[in-house]
């Protein structure tokens, strides 16, 4: 605390003392100009009103000056000089206001931690998850990262390292494992995959529908099917033995009849009272009006063994 109090107290001195200069050229510059002006028609008046003023600033920089000198070099901290201004205004412009978050009066450490935040950004925007779209990339960070890239505040072992003056290698473990703590491991990656493929409905894996056709009659949509049917799919055989059953109990015409119920069709074939429901109408449908069995009822009988 005390140490962040004394360096916003030097940053505040730091700052009156650029706008007391600033102020103090502006003075100069508009004296100089105004007063040759007004003298214009006679020379040697110009020249006599600009001599008191050149000679007033001029005392006031010697004044400076000497000053400067009995106080050991110079008062004021080391900031961002008028040609970084001229070459690089817009990243001058950006280390100027980081300075004054940070309350940094020394542009040379100023520029070492903004070196670091522009290495710590380059590093996260290198991420395939957070990208380099501008005003999103920030968004996809998670939230103690964001924190710290947007105030500049680095922990612990950064800040060890920038004293050090070694500090890339630990600008990139902090970044890389604040952006992997929030993501599932690759065994949990995995795990959550797997309980995705055993939960996955059947139409959802290949060869689901050549699956789901056995409990479709013929002419039937397989997707007419229930859900629940497609999972608890009866045995393969299960028409031979229902054909075979028909066959023994008064073919078609029993099943006209109301004599051959689909309960007992089920129980027999191993399969749901749904889908022998399904059988005995499709074997009504494909019979007609012609008063015969299909003709793939005898085949099916002969195919289950029964005589």
């Amino acid at each position: 605390m005390v140490d962040a109090a004394c360096s916003a107290q030097v940053a505040g001195q730091a700052g009156d003392a650029v706008w007391n200069g600033l102020f103090m050229a502006i003075l100069m510059a508009a004296s100089v100009p105004l007063n040759a002006w007004n003298y214009r028609d006679s020379v040697p008046s110009s020249l006599g009103h600009l001599l008191p003023v050149a000679a007033f600033f001029g005392c006031m920089l010697a004044g400076k000056g000497a000053v400067m000198s009995l106080r050991g070099g110079k008062v004021r901290a080391d900031r961002i000089s008028a040609g970084e201004w001229a070459a690089h205004p817009l990243r001058s412009l950006s280390l100027w206001r980081w300075m004054t978050t940070w309350g940094e009066p020394s542009r040379e450490k100023a520029l070492t931690r903004y070196m670091v935040l522009l290495f710590a950004v380059a590093i996260a925007q290198a991420d395939d998850n957070v990208g380099r779209a501008p005003f999103v990339w920030r968004r996809r960070l998670p939230v103690t990262l964001r924190y710290q890239l947007d105030t500049g505040t680095f922990p612990a072992p950064v800040v060890t390292a920038i004293t050090a003056g070694d500090w890339q290698q630990a600008v990139e473990d902090w970044v890389t494992a604040a952006l992997t703590a929030t993501r599932p491991a690759p065994k949990v990656r995995q795990a959550r995959a797997a309980i995705g493929r055993d939960t996955a409905p059947p139409d959802a894996t290949p060869g689901a529908a050549a699956s789901a056709t056995p409990d479709a009659t013929p002419g039937e949509d397989p997707g007419d099917v229930p859900q629940r049917q497609r999972r608890d799919k009866p045995p393969a055989d299960w028409r031979n033995k229902a054909a075979g059953f028909v066959s023994r109990n008064g073919g078609i015409d029993a099943v006209r009849a109301s004599r051959i119920r689909a309960a007992d069709v089920a129980e027999e074939a191993g399969t749901s009272k749904r889908t022998a429901e399904r059988f005995l109408a499709d074997l009504l449908k494909r019979a007609g009006d012609s008063g015969t069995a299909p003709r793939a009822l005898i085949p099916l009988h002969r195919a289950a063994g029964e005589g």
